[in-house]
């Protein structure tokens, strides 16, 4: 079975661990302790496995971050709508992502968490104009309340669903090849 690396990153406290714990659980907790470097859990699909990465985002471990970059077919890069300052940290991820995954067709979805706070400082407009003229998909949910995790998982999914047809086209099944073999001389 083949995997699939997902990653979140972006900021300190914009809710990394709390949408893969919604995602995965179907639960949210209030208050939990900061991730530390990252954690990992994964999801089994019919023909794939889902390797769900999350990142710390304090700064002093973003060097140590970097290494699992390397392989990722889907980064999320997540802000929250109560911190303007962490939406304006999305380039530098993205810019991160680009540079340290090491793979030239890596998906990036901007996602805004935290939509559920009535003190958003987001400004919706910048966020759509950043996103559209860096071809990003932009996803609006809350890790709280479920609402858009669904879709955003949806994306994800699809796009692996892709990645593992398109690997299977490549490969033969030589167990399967009904080709007699050529006799030669």
């Amino acid at each position: 079975m083949n995997s699939y690396k997902l990653i979140l990153v972006g900021e300190s406290a914009v809710g990394k661990t709390s949408l893969v714990r919604r995602y995965m659980y179907n639960d949210f907790m209030d208050f939990h302790a900061a991730t530390i470097v990252t954690s990992f859990v994964s999801k089994k699909f019919d023909n794939f496995r889902m390797d769900i990465w999350d990142s710390a985002g304090q700064e002093r471990f973003q060097s140590l971050v970097q290494m699992y970059f390397r392989g990722t077919q889907t980064a999320l890069v997540l802000f929250s709508a109560q911190d303007f300052n962490s939406f304006n940290q999305v380039k530098y991820w993205v810019n991160a992502v680009r540079e340290k995954t090491g793979n030239t067709d890596v998906q990036i979805i901007v996602v805004e968490n935290k939509i559920d706070v009535e003190n958003r400082t987001t400004n919706e407009a910048e966020v759509n104009q950043y996103c559209t003229a860096n071809n990003l998909p932009y996803v609006k949910v809350s890790a709280k309340t479920g609402e858009g995790v669904e879709k955003l998982f949806d994306l994800v999914v699809k796009r692996a669903e892709t990645v593992e047809s398109e690997l299977k086209e490549g490969q033969v099944d030589v167990a399967k090849t009904n080709e007699k073999p050529k006799k030669c001389c």
